[in-house]
């Protein structure tokens, strides 16, 4: 084990360097690795808006990836508390069981139907729907049901923010976006009766199991500001330069042209959510392959100052109740 960091500094060699492992542990270094990706962000996020380590300390308390990986692995109930302010929460990990992905398509079709016809009858990249009361985006997530593995996108502890901002007076009215890719490059279907083009994402090609398929990213940054006035896009522009203009030289890149993610989240008034719907393309899933199309669920919250925590319990239970009103 000694000599294996030999080969980390030596040139010409790595091609003789193996490594043996199991599923498991490349499941635990790829969560290490996010979280680690996860981590650097927050800090360059405070550093932006000027954050002192007691304000970082306190996001890190709250943040639904940060503080647990597994949950499962805890022995003991521990009472945590969690927000999703200036959070973007996506599901990534999809059972590979067609009964249950089609059980989801189906929800989505349904509830999609339900909302009338979307405004203007679609636009660039999909199809969007605009002042969606939020007891309509309640009743779709009580209908999808995400992947118990799936922490960041769990659908009940999501709407248990959402009910808790409401006593706010926050996230009252919703935009809806159905995304699509051209037609004209991409496998055609029709969802609630609206011509869409299956989307690609890619799969994380080291961690695929025979019972669950995983990607990397769901959310396309330019559909997170679907929703957001010329005035708001402006303002969030104008706070990604700015953060961009704090950062050191050596992490700079290019000067930034578009708004980011989490500029275009701080930007939406807190009495707006988003939710994104990604129907994906079954036939770009790796092996074992699945024919149903990937109904893909993520919601883009604004950011709120005065949001309110979550409090869950993490334990074996909390897996199985996650949904629980009483928790």
């Amino acid at each position: 084990m000694q000599m294996g960091r030999w080969f980390g500094y030596r040139d010409g060699y790595i091609d003789v360097c193996r490594l043996y492992t199991t599923t498991e542990l490349i499941e635990w270094f790829t969560h290490i690795a996010a979280a680690s990706e996860e981590l650097q962000r927050e800090f360059q996020s405070m550093v932006g808006i000027g954050g002192i380590p007691k304000d970082y300390g306190l996001k890190v308390r709250s943040h639904p990836v940060l503080l647990v990986t597994s949950a499962v692995k805890m022995r003991n109930g521990t009472n945590l508390r969690l927000s999703f302010s200036g959070d973007v929460s996506e599901t990534i990990i999809f059972r590979r069981d067609e009964n249950w992905l089609r059980q989801n398509l189906s929800a989505a079709e349904t509830w999609l139907s339900s909302l009338g016809q979307p405004a203007g009858g679609g636009v660039q990249g999909g199809y969007n729907w605009a002042e969606v009361p939020v007891d309509r985006i309640l009743a779709f997530l009580s209908a999808y049901r995400s992947h118990e593995d799936a922490h960041r996108a769990d659908t009940g502890l999501l709407s248990r923010y959402i009910r808790a901002q409401l006593d706010q007076a926050e996230l009252l009215t919703w935009t809806v976006r159905l995304c699509s890719s051209g037609l004209s490059d991409a496998t055609p279907t029709t969802i609630a009766g609206l011509p869409v083009g299956l989307l690609l994402r890619a799969p994380y090609p080291t961690i695929q199991r025979p019972d669950r398929y995983t990607i990397r990213r769901l959310v396309s940054p330019s559909d997170e500001k679907a929703d957001l006035t010329p005035e708001e896009l402006e303002r969030a522009r104008i706070m990604t330069v700015a953060r961009w203009e704090s950062l050191s030289e050596h992490q700079r890149g290019e000067r930034p042209t578009e708004p980011g993610g989490r500029q275009i989240r701080a930007a939406r008034p807190k009495t707006k959510g988003l939710l994104l719907l990604y129907p994906l393309d079954p036939l770009h899933a790796a092996q074992p392959r699945i024919t149903t199309p990937v109904m893909g669920l993520a919601i883009s919250f604004p950011r709120s100052e005065t949001a309110r925590d979550i409090e869950y319990t993490v334990n074996n239970v909390f897996l199985q109740q996650g949904d629980d009103e009483s928790l």
